[in-house]
């Protein structure tokens, strides 16, 4: 699972942002891997 945040004005820290540019400090995402055999996150 791969989870995306924007920032407070609602910008993302990525690549295809085309509105702006995000804060700097903010990293906006995370990611857990599932289990493959039992399809657990």
């Amino acid at each position: 699972i791969e989870i995306w945040q924007a920032d407070t004005d609602g910008y993302y820290n990525s690549p295809s942002e085309t509105r702006g540019k995000a804060d700097p400090n903010f990293i906006g995402w995370g990611r857990s891997p599932g289990d493959m055999d039992t399809g657990e996150f």
